[in-house]
């Protein structure tokens, strides 16, 4: 999409009680996490750095993905600013989940015609670094992520106190004027009636976000809150190749306001780190976002007399909680990491089906839902003394519970008006799954060759309450395997294989109200995926 007259102010300004600027990779605080940027890169493995996503960091939290290849952002302007990622076209159900601090935020939003999408949501301001990992693995949080794994780590303290410093704070805004934010209808029947905008006006620089934030460490513990607020109206269709569609009757002309793509959200991160002694330490993490944004489903995409369906923003409000502990001794048979997590989502979003039967126009279709999810891991790399020989082990264990926030009824038309009748089958998956899986990794790495080879067994077992059934998936064992041999110092040829199995998610194994459910008598099997690849790796080494 072209944009027309795109005009961005950016201000960011790190600060201290010192001078000196912040440099993550040098703060003494640092030195068990220290970052050697002359180490090789992992094949088909990518990583961010907090001065790439301010380079790249647009408008939209999707925007940070744009110039990595084999990346497909779903619905990047109509997402309802969220992050749905596809690698090497595989996407959704978990096929690449998106980890946020050791924690799994994931949701399944069933948009009729429109087809299905697998929501993460975060404000992308406060995130620190980006791994992106292409293809099957055998780490955590990779049990059916055939596609690959999105791995963000938020901002810490360490991410903006300067180095000898204890504290510093953060201040991060821009602003823009390539979108408009609606006015929307205050009667719900005039929804229908929003009159477009036919162009961006110069002047309006009433889109934009500012981030905050303040941190101070010692020896003992570091602390961390930072907030961003965020003000995005719906864009505008770009002009350019316009022409090539000029024979499909499309409901936006060039330049035209694209109603439904506004969002606004406000998030707010809190963490430390607690270092108990020189092996070991605990970080704690709280965020909560909360958000508006605007959704309408395929059957309202029409205009009429400059006008179209404007409806109500959709809110999303989530909490997420997770501690990670790390123990490392002076011992290479112990290199220990515990992570226990917690997210749930509240959705109130047009999206689906009702449950108020009273509802017209956009409500309609407000569906209203939780999603929960808790877990933990348990990882351990042990080093043979006498080779260079690592073996990485661990179990996994997560829960997912989605359930309607009130019940659904069947309507019943009197000359008085509509009442409640009979109550129906719920609009949203009322249902609980539950994944385990263990793992085993084994990696060699010589002077001129490097050999992993890795096994995962793991299955899922579903509750739906809607059909009062259970499904029983698995266990299933998953193979991969990785050999590269380091020609020179900067030139990696590699080739990779992995055997590996996708159990169908928790929206795919049970039934509701929705427009489509799936049979539970006719259950999904896992799917199969098989990869080989052999490509090559060239860097520069600083």
């Amino acid at each position: 999409m072209i944009f027309q007259n795109k005009n961005i102010i950016s201000l960011l300004v790190i600060c201290s009680s010192g001078t000196v600027l912040a440099d993550e990779a040098n703060t003494a605080q640092q030195k068990d996490k220290l970052l050697v940027t002359a180490s090789k890169i992992k094949s088909n493995s990518k990583r961010i750095e907090t001065k790439d996503i301010s380079v790249v960091r647009g408008t939209t939290n999707s925007d940070i993905f744009a110039n990595e290849t084999s990346l497909q952002i779903n619905n990047a302007r109509n997402e309802a600013g969220a992050l749905d990622i596809g690698i090497r076209g595989l996407q959704g159900n978990g096929r690449v989940p998106i980890i946020i601090d050791g924690s799994l935020q994931s949701t399944n939003t069933w948009r009729g015609y429109q087809g299905s999408t697998d929501r993460t949501y975060i404000d992308m301001d406060l995130v620190n670094t980006i791994e992106i990992e292409k293809g099957a693995s055998m780490s955590k949080f990779s049990g059916g992520a055939i596609g690959g794994t999105v791995k963000l780590k938020t901002l810490s303290a360490n991410s903006i106190i300067p180095q000898g410093e204890q504290f510093g704070f953060l201040f991060k805004g821009n602003i823009y004027n390539n979108n408009r934010r609606p006015s929307i209808a205050s009667e719900e029947g005039r929804e229908s009636e929003y009159r477009l905008s036919n162009g961006v006006k110069n002047s309006h620089f009433n889109n934009g976000s500012i981030t905050t934030g303040i941190a101070y460490r010692n020896d003992k513990f570091d602390v961390l809150i930072a907030h961003s607020d965020r003000k995005q109206g719906n864009f505008f269709a770009g002009k350019n190749g316009y022409h090539k569609y000029s024979s499909t009757d499309a409901p936006i002309k060039p330049g035209q306001e694209v109603v439904n793509t506004s969002y606004e959200s406000q998030s707010t991160l809190l963490k430390t780190n607690i270092y108990l002694n020189p092996y070991s330490s605990i970080e704690l993490n709280y965020r909560r976002h909360e958000q508006q944004a605007g959704e309408v489903l395929a059957a309202y995409w029409y205009q009429y007399d400059n006008k179209m369906p404007q409806w109500s923003l959709g809110t999303a409000n989530i909490d997420t909680t997770s501690l990670n502990y790390s123990y490392k001794p002076d011992s290479l048979w112990v290199d220990m990491n515990l992570g226990v997590w917690w997210t749930k989502g509240k959705f109130k979003q047009r999206n689906g089906t009702s449950d108020n039967v009273n509802a017209h126009y956009g409500d309609q279709y407000k569906h209203r839902y939780t999603d929960e999810r808790l877990g933990f891991n348990l990882e351990n790399t042990s080093e043979l003394a006498a080779y260079p020989i690592g073996i990485t082990y661990g179990v996994e264990y997560m829960q997912q519970k989605s359930k309607p926030l009130s019940k659904t009824y069947q309507p019943i038309w009197t000359p008085d008006g509509t009442l409640e009748g009979d109550e129906l089958t719920p609009v949203t998956r009322n249902a609980k799954g539950i994944n385990t899986s263990a793992f085993t990794n084994v990696e060699y790495q010589g002077d001129w060759v490097t050999v992993l080879a890795g096994w995962r067994i793991h299955s899922f077992d579903v509750d739906d309450h809607v059909q009062g059934k259970s499904l029983h998936y698995g266990p299933k064992n998953d193979l991969f395997g990785e050999l590269s041999f380091h020609v020179t110092n900067e030139l990696d040829i590699y080739t990779k294989y992995s055997d590996s199995y996708r159990e169908p998610s928790l929206f795919e194994t049970t039934a509701s109200g929705q427009t489509y459910s799936y049979s539970p008598n006719s259950p999904l099997k896992p799917e199969h995926a098989k990869s080989f690849e052999v490509g090559m790796n060239l860097e520069k080494i600083t």
